[in-house]
């Protein structure tokens, strides 16, 4: 019963957290040459989609100031994650394993 009642609180205790912030968590593990990267996306939209990028388009920054963009050409294809439109990806990863994941949590911790 002691064992249900610690799993029990701990369930809530995770509920009420992940209910009350809207944060990312990403983490890496590395053993025998190979890596696994894990994320999870807790934000109030939970809508998204994935995109298959090609390589060899052509592509511009999105600038919010006057500046000039940076402008580029894709050299790999890659498979992305999107919620906000087909240009904004919060993560994905390239013909070459080329992994990137975006958090937007100002109390990030990188080691």
């Amino acid at each position: 019963m002691k064992i249900y009642q610690k799993f029990v609180n701990t369930l809530l205790l995770v509920v009420f957290i992940s209910y009350q912030l809207y944060a990312c968590t990403i983490f890496v593990l590395k053993r025998d040459g190979k890596v696994l990267l894990a994320k999870n996306l807790d934000w109030f939209i939970d809508d998204g989609f994935i995109v298959v990028n090609k390589r060899g388009v052509k592509k511009v920054a999105f600038e919010m100031n006057d500046g000039d963009p940076v402008k580029w050409e894709s050299r790999y294809g890659s498979i992305t994650f999107n919620q906000f439109g087909k240009e904004f990806p919060l993560g994905g990863m390239n013909e070459e394993g080329l992994v990137i994941e975006e958090t937007s949590y100002s109390l990030s911790q990188y080691p």
